[in-house]
């Protein structure tokens, strides 16, 4: 009976062994919980909360999917066609006025059809970034100051940074444009900076005009 006592003894030290052996060690629940932080934060990063990085695809309202390179070129013919609308919808010389909002605004969706068209080149699309936004201003300044004696000035200034940034985005990606973008910088040229702005519809006009005839021949090319 002794010895039966005395093996049992012997047993169960190693019975609570094995026991504990089996418990989770601290070094699973570290690994546990950091794989955890990892999982939250690819699930709430920029690109994971929806928002599709480059290769991604975006359901369309068919149910199919639409590649980003498509998506680009549906936001270019969107940008274009609104100022191609703005364009053909009025006329300079009916609208102008002192507040210069026509010219404002026409600046402001060129600038809009410009950027998306330079978003399409991964190369040369951020060197235009700061230029439209100096697009941008001008048309912004046009409206601060109504009694400002600078705003055919501030009016030739921007028509020339918009001929000058489709010059270069037409010399790099549209050649046979050449005749076009030309077009646009005479039509820029032609705006004075000593005369009043309301006095040169024409000249707005044309611009305008001109710009949307580009800005289509690139949209139409570039699809």
């Amino acid at each position: 009976m002794a010895d039966n006592e005395e093996f049992v003894e012997r047993r169960r030290p190693n019975r609570n062994l094995h026991i504990e052996r089996r418990n989770p060690s601290a070094l699973t629940w570290i690994l546990g919980a950091v794989l955890l932080v990892i999982v939250l934060a690819l699930a709430f990063s920029p690109d994971g909360a929806g928002r599709p990085g480059p290769g991604h695809v975006m359901p369309d309202g068919a149910g199919s999917v639409v590649p980003d390179s498509e998506m680009r070129a549906a936001e270019v013919d969107a940008a274009i066609g609104d100022f191609a609308r703005f364009v053909s919808g009025q006329r300079a010389r009916d609208v102008i006025g002192p507040k210069h909002e026509y010219t404002a605004e026409g600046i402001r969706r060129v600038a809009a059809a410009i950027s998306a068209l330079a978003r399409e080149d991964t190369l040369a699309g951020g060197a235009v970034r700061p230029r439209i936004q100096a697009l941008r201003d001008r048309a912004n300044a046009l409206q601060r100051d109504p009694n400002a004696d600078t705003h055919a000035l501030k009016a030739r200034e921007a028509f020339l940074f918009a001929a000058s940034i489709l010059e270069s985005i037409q010399d790099r990606r549209f050649r046979n444009l050449d005749g076009d973008a030309t077009a646009v910088l005479r039509a820029a040229e032609d705006v004075t900076a000593r005369r009043p702005l309301t006095e040169q519809a024409d000249a707005i006009e044309r611009f305008f005009e001109r710009t949307s005839h580009l800005l289509r021949s690139m949209g139409s090319a570039s699809g």
